[in-house]
């Protein structure tokens, strides 16, 4: 072999070795790849307000708490309004969307509101009725004075309807006086401004405590009854179908967690009211036991005693159709969807 062909495959051995290192080597690093950071969707703000401090707004902080809003892109700004005030926030365009009770919005239907209502959660009255240490018997009510929030509200409404079902006259065997909210009734109970009153956990807990006691428990009844009842306007609802969608499926979903899981619920119920945390667990076990329905559809029936207290006085609810005023269609698309508890 003369030099010039030993030069030639030395060559070509070297290139063929530095190709199966080159070939073996690990491959280098792959660079990253530049992404741009998720975009946020932004939520839709809803100002809400609920006329009681009780347990009948709980699964709406219990869905707040536990950004079930917040999933279908919903941010909450609630406000405590009282009563038929809640009416007038929503006719001003200050709230959105307002829990309340049907007393306080066929008042507003018939003095020209246009109202509907969407769903209620608190379909029959969330009631006991309490009374002082002295009456163990309803011949004792006789000659008595009641507390109600306001007259033509919810307490006033179960307070008449306890009243006929005791065979008692409103106007001649009791005195009916409005002392307002269920902690100014159960302060005028503790002073004995009143004899009686109709209220619920958690304001009754420490009146029991103290030695009054419930006399009937209108709640365990299951008389139908519209508490806390979700109203917007018309028009609203109208504008807004997908967002009154979304915040009746998160409404739904606080439903479902409140029934499924007092104990979690009582945590919410604690933080709105600012309570014991033992008397938030029992108010919430009572509630569930008691008054939230399975599915927050509103239902004709539960206007018929409000309807028939309240045309004594207002020709224009005699004959008044509840259907007018109900959109079922939300809480249906919902349960149709599977969001409803079983």
């Amino acid at each position: 072999m003369n030099r010039a062909t030993g030069k030639r495959i030395w060559g070509w051995s070297s290139a063929l070795a530095l190709l199966v290192v080159t070939a073996c080597a690990p491959a280098p690093p792959a660079l990253p790849v530049a992404t741009s950071p998720p975009t946020a969707i932004p939520l839709t703000h809803v100002v809400v307000s609920y006329s009681e401090m009780s347990t009948s707004p709980l699964p709406l902080w219990t869905a707040i708490d536990n950004g079930l809003f917040a999933k279908h892109g919903i941010e909450i700004e609630s406000q405590y309004i009282p009563s038929t005030n809640g009416v007038a926030g929503l006719l001003s365009g200050s709230t959105s969307v307002a829990f309340m009770g049907g007393s306080d919005i066929l008042g507003a239907v018939t003095d020209g509101a246009d109202l509907v209502i969407l769903a209620c959660a608190v379909a029959v009255y969330p009631y006991e009725l309490l009374v002082e240490p002295s009456i163990t018997d309803t011949s004792q009510l006789k000659g008595k004075t009641f507390g109600i929030s306001n007259f033509g509200s919810s307490s006033d409404v179960a307070t008449r309807l306890l009243l006929k079902k005791f065979s008692l006259d409103p106007i001649n065997d009791v005195k009916i006086v409005a002392v307002g909210s269920g902690s100014n009734r159960s302060a005028a109970l503790q002073s004995g401004a009143i004899q009686a009153e109709v209220d619920a956990p958690p304001n009754s807990i420490p009146l029991k405590a103290a030695g009054f006691h419930v006399l009937y428990n209108l709640a365990a009844g299951g008389l139908p009854n519209l508490n806390s009842a979700m109203v917007v306007r018309r028009a609203w609802r109208d504008s807004n179908r997908d967002l009154a969608q979304r915040f009746v499926d998160a409404e739904v979903e606080g439903l479902n967690l409140v029934r499924s899981n007092p104990t979690l619920a009582a945590t919410s119920l604690a933080s709105a009211l600012k309570l014991d945390p033992d008397i938030a667990g029992q108010s919430a076990q009572w509630a569930v036991a008691n008054v939230y329905s399975r599915v927050p559809f509103v239902r004709p029936e539960a206007f018929a005693d409000s309807i028939e207290l309240l045309s004594q006085s207002n020709e224009k609810l005699k004959g008044f159709d509840p259907n007018t005023i109900i959109d079922n269609s939300f809480v249906q698309s919902a349960q149709d969807r599977g969001l409803t508890h079983p």
